[in-house]
C-alpha cells in the first residue's frame, strides 16, 4: 500500500506542475501549453522497438498443430493483463479449406492453441458440426474467450451458419446460433444474426441479435415480426440460458419509461464489474418521447438498468447563459471504474454553429472536457468533437477539428487527452512527427485509444520530405511523461529474428478502447500494445511493444520470466527479479547505469540493474 501511496503522490504532483485547463468555464489560451515537454528522440524511438518482443511470426511452425506453419495472422485482441489472443490462417500437406485457421493464447510466457477449425470441439453443437472460421476474438481478465464464427457440416447453410462461441482452452461452448430460436421468446422466431460480442467479470458475456420469423400480433394472429422489433441484446453467463436484455419496438425495455420502446441501440460497453453501458433512441410516442427527447444513454448491471443520459435534460458545465439541454447523443465509451464518457450536441448552441462537447460522467457528477467554440489558442477554437475514448483513471481521449482565422487544412484537427483533472493538445495536424526526419507533420489521425495508466497511443497519416505511399503511415503513442513516441511507421525495418530484418508495409491495431469495456483492443490498461506488422514481403508477425517505462513494474506474475508490467509494483515484481537476476534472465536487463529512473536496457544483467531495480522499487516505480 505504501508503494501504492507513493507512486499516486508522485503521479499527482507531476499533474500538478503541467499546464492544463481545470473546467469549461477557465479555458484559455494556455491550454495549447500541453504540447509542452514532448521529450522524444531517435533514442527513445529505438527503445520501444528493440524492447518488443515478436509473439508469432507467418511462415514459422504453428504451434500445437504439428505439421502446418502461419500462412497469416490476423489483429491480436489483448486484456487488461497483457495476454491476448489472435486468429491465424494455416498451411500445411494436411491443411485443407474445412481446417485452415486457428486461434492461440498468447502470455508473456507461452502461445498456447484454443482451437483449430474443423475440431469437434464446441459444447452444444450437434454431431458432425465444426468451427469454420473465427472473428473477431475479445479475452477477459479471468481468461475466458468469446468470438464470432461460421459453423460447417451436415445441413449447415446460410441461414444457421452464423454462431457465438465462448469459453476457454478447454471448455468451448456454443452460446447462441442463428437459425435456432431465442430463449424465452415464440418459437417461430429465430436468431438471424449476430454482433461481436462483449465479455465482462467472471463469464458474463453479452451480444446483440437481429431476429427474425413470425409471432403473434395484437389480435393474436400469427404474422411475419415487425422489423422495428427484430433488435434484441442478449446476456448471461457462459454455460447458462442467456437472457433477453433489450428488445426494440417493444415495451418494457427503456428504464423509467415503460410503454415507450426503442427504435435502435447500440452494442454494450461491459467493464470487468459486469457494468453495461449503451446508447439508443426512441420510437416516438407524444407527449411521453418527442423529437427533442427521444435520446438515451443506459447504464447498470444485468437486471438492473438504468437511464444515465437523455436527450432533453439540462446539462451542466457549458459556456454561455440560460437553460442548456441536451440534444444530441453520439456512442458512448465506458471505462471499468464506473465512469463513461460521449459527445452531445446541446441546444441552444452557445456558439454560432452546432455546439458539441463532450462529457465525462463518475459517479453521476458531470464533467464538461471539451465544447465547440472553445479558444484553445490565439486565434484557434475547437469546432466538431467525435466520439470519445475512456479508460480508467478517469482518463479519455478526444478528437476535435480545429477553426478559427490561422487554422487551414494543413493544422485542423487534434488529440487531446484528459488525464485525471487536466486536458492536454497531444498531437495536431502541421505537428512534426517524433523520430522521424525534420518537416514530416501529422496529417491525419486515423484510430486512436487511450488505457488506464494515461498513455495514449493513435495510427497517423504523415507527409514531409521523403514520405511517399510506402511510408505515410505511423503509429505513435503519449503520456504526460515522455510526451509523443514513435512506436514504428510503414516503411521502416523491422528485426524478427537475428539476421532477418523486413520492410514494414502496413501497422495494423485495434485501439477503439482501452480494454476495459469487453470490446476487441490492442492496447492494455497495463501498458502493453499488441499489434501486427505487415511485411512487404507478404508475411506478417504480431508484436507486443511495451509502453510502460517505469523502472521497478516488471512482472503481473511472480513466476513471469519475460517482461510483463502490471501497471503498479509490488511483490511480484520483487520475487521475478530475484530469479530473474540469479538465472540472468532478459526481465532483469532494466538498465544501463544504476541511477536510471526509467527503462534503459543495455543488453545484459549486472549490478547496474540490480542497483536501478532497488531504487525503482523503493520509489514505487
Amino acid at each position: 500500500m505504501l508503494l501504492c501511496a507513493k507512486t499516486a503522490l508522485k503521479t499527482g504532483l507531476l499533474l500538478a506542475s503541467r499546464a492544463f485547463v481545470p473546467s469549461i468555464a477557465a479555458i484559455s489560451p494556455i491550454v495549447a501549453a500541453g504540447m509542452g515537454g514532448l521529450a522524444y528522440s531517435s533514442s527513445a524511438v529505438a527503445q520501444i522497438m528493440a524492447e518488443s518482443q515478436v509473439s508469432m511470426v507467418a511462415g514459422l511452425e504453428a504451434p500445437g498443430i504439428p505439421g502446418a506453419t502461419i500462412a497469416s495472422l490476423g489483429v491480436p485482441s489483448i486484456n487488461s493483463r497483457g495476454a491476448f489472443v489472435i486468429v491465424g490462417t494455416l498451411a500445411g500437406a494436411n491443411i485443407t479449406a474445412a481446417n485452415n485457421q486457428a486461434l492461440w493464447l498468447v502470455t508473456s510466457n507461452s502461445v498456447s492453441l484454443v482451437v483449430q477449425s474443423g475440431s469437434p470441439v464446441v459444447q452444444g453443437l450437434p454431431a458432425g458440426l465444426t468451427i469454420s472460421s473465427m472473428e473477431f476474438p475479445t479475452l477477459n481478465a479471468n481468461g475466458t474467450i468469446a468470438f464470432l464464427t461460421l459453423l460447417q457440416g451436415p445441413g449447415v447453410t446460410g441461414a444457421n451458419t452464423r454462431a457465438i462461441i465462448a469459453g476457454s482452452a478447454g471448455v468451448l461452448r456454443l452460446i447462441a446460433r442463428a437459425g435456432n430460436p431465442p430463449p424465452g421468446l415464440a418459437t417461430t422466431l429465430r436468431y438471424n444474426s449476430f454482433s461481436a460480442p462483449r465479455l465482462g467479470s467472471g463469464n458474463l458475456i453479452i451480444y446483440n441479435a437481429s431476429l427474425a420469423g413470425q409471432e403473434l400480433n395484437s389480435s393474436g394472429v400469427l404474422r411475419p415480426m415487425s422489423s422495428d422489433a427484430a433488435a434484441t441484446m442478449w446476456g448471461g453467463q457462459i454455460g447458462a440460458t442467456m437472457g433477453l436484455l433489450i428488445r426494440t419496438g417493444t415495451n418494457g425495455f427503456v428504464p423509467g419509461l415503460p410503454t415507450s420502446k426503442f427504435a435502435n441501440f447500440g452494442d454494450a460497453n461491459v467493464s470487468e464489474q459486469g457494468i453495461l453501458t449503451f446508447h439508443g433512441s426512441l420510437i416516438l410516442q407524444n407527449p411521453i418521447v418527442t423529437a427533442t427527447t427521444d435520446m438515451v444513454i443506459v447504464r447498470g448491471p444485468v437486471g438492473g438498468f438504468a437511464t444515465a443520459a437523455r436527450a432533453g435534460m439540462i446539462v451542466p458545465g457549458l459556456v454561455g447563459s440560460g437553460t442548456v439541454r441536451l440534444d444530441g447523443i453520439n456512442p458512448v465509451s465506458a471505462n471499468g471504474a464506473d465512469e463513461f464518457a460521449f459527445t452531445g450536441t446541446v441546444t441552444p448552441s452557445p456558439t454560432a454553429s452546432s455546439s458539441f462537447t463532450t462529457y465525462r460522467i463518475t459517479n453521476n457528477q458531470w464533467q464538461a472536457l471539451a465544447q465547440t467554440g472553445m479558444i484553445v489558442a490565439p486565434g484557434v477554437q475547437v469546432g466538431t468533437i467525435s466520439s470519445p475514448r475512456c479508460s480508467g483513471q478517469s482518463n479519455v481521449l478526444i478528437l476535435s477539428t480545429l477553426t478559427g482565422a490561422s487554422v487551414g487544412p494543413a493544422n485542423d484537427q487534434a488529440l487531446w487527452a484528459s488525464i485525471t483533472s487536466g486536458l492536454y493538445q497531444i498531437a495536431r495536424k502541421g505537428q512534426q512527427v517524433p523520430g522521424l526526419a525534420s518537416g514530416v507533420a501529422f496529417t491525419g489521425f486515423t484510430s486512436y485509444g487511450i488505457n488506464a495508466v494515461g498513455t495514449a497511443v493513435f495510427l497517423c497519416t504523415v507527409a514531409g520530405p521523403g514520405v511517399t505511399a510506402a511510408s505515410d503511415t505511423a503509429l505513435v503513442s503519449w503520456n504526460d511523461v515522455d510526451g509523443l513516441r514513435l512506436i514504428g511507421r510503414k516503411g521502416g525495418t523491422y528485426q524478427v529474428a537475428v539476421d532477418d530484418f523486413r520492410t514494414i508495409s502496413a501497422i495494423v491495431c485495434n485501439l477503439d478502447s482501452g480494454a476495459e469495456d469487453g470490446r476487441p483492443a490492442s492496447l492494455s490498461s497495463n501498458g502493453l500494445l499488441a499489434f501486427n506488422l505487415n511485411f512487404t514481403d507478404a508475411t506478417n508477425a504480431s508484436v507486443r511493444a511495451f509502453l510502460i517505462r517505469c523502472i521497478g513494474d516488471i512482472a503481473t506474475d511472480s513466476l513471469d520470466t519475460f517482461l510483463n508490467p502490471n501497471g503498479s509494483v509490488g511483490p511480484e515484481d520483487l520475487d521475478a527479479f530475484v530469479s530473474g537476476f540469479i538465472s540472468g534472465s532478459s526481465i532483469t536487463d532494466i538498465a544501463t547505469d544504476g541511477t536510471d529512473t526509467s527503462r534503459n536496457p543495455n543488453g545484459s544483467v549486472g549490478p547496474e540493474d540490480l542497483d536501478a531495480f532497488i531504487g525503482g522499487f523503493l520509489r514505487g516505480c
